[in-house]
């Protein structure tokens, strides 16, 4: 074996990584937008395309990860692992949100087994909602929380409601044509700005003074 063959081979991994990270710095919000069309689209279009709307929508927050996670000024700072391990967190907890006790006693008979598990998930979710409001209060942040963050959690709110009195109302009772597209876009808009909200943050000095 060629001695030079694990340098070669470390500088391909390399260049892929950095054509990776410069593709995604460069495109990555203009993927997830075009992702999310599709996935309007394919909803708007009905059963037939159902694959490409579950496919759509399963790309669609890890797009926006990767968007985040190759920007030059997230890449290497403190506090990002955490930040994608949330988004992952919010990519398999796509459940219900906010107005966490209105929602419990309007849906609780309809939802029976399953009240436990959505009762923690409404709680952590309520915890994150505070949380973003009381980081307002920070003044370095104020700007990103007050205009990324705290509109990110009420659109994720407004998105998990809608979603879960579909599930256990509307649909039941009087279905809405469409809804979908209401969750989705409540959902879309929620995370492009929580995601935004974040690469600005990693942007600002705060980061590395408090590493």
């Amino acid at each position: 074996m060629d001695i030079d063959e694990p340098s070669r081979m470390a500088g391909l991994v390399k260049n892929k990584n950095l054509i990776m990270k410069s593709f995604f710095t460069k495109w990555g919000l203009t993927i997830s937008l075009v992702i999310i069309i599709i996935h309007f689209l394919a909803q708007f279009l009905g059963e037939e395309y159902k694959l490409v709307e579950n496919i759509s929508k399963g790309l669609f927050l890890p797009s926006l990860m990767m968007y985040l996670y190759f920007q030059p000024n997230v890449y290497n700072k403190p506090g990002k692992n955490l930040v994608m391990l949330g988004l992952l967190g919010s990519f398999f907890g796509d459940v219900l949100l906010g107005f966490c006790w209105f929602i419990y006693f309007q849906l609780s008979t309809a939802i029976g087994p399953l009240i436990y598990p959505i009762l923690v998930y409404m709680a952590l979710i309520c915890s994150a909602a505070l949380m973003a409001i009381h980081i307002a209060n920070h003044k370095p942040i104020k700007i990103i929380a007050n205009n990324f963050w705290i509109p990110g959690m009420l659109f994720f709110i407004a998105s998990d409601a809608i979603l879960a009195f579909n599930k256990f109302d509307w649909a039941i009772n009087d279905p809405i044509d469409n809804i979908g597209l209401v969750v989705m876009f409540t959902y879309g808009l929620a995370q492009f700005l929580l995601v935004k909200g974040f690469q600005m943050y990693f942007t600002t000095k705060l980061v590395d003074t408090k590493a």
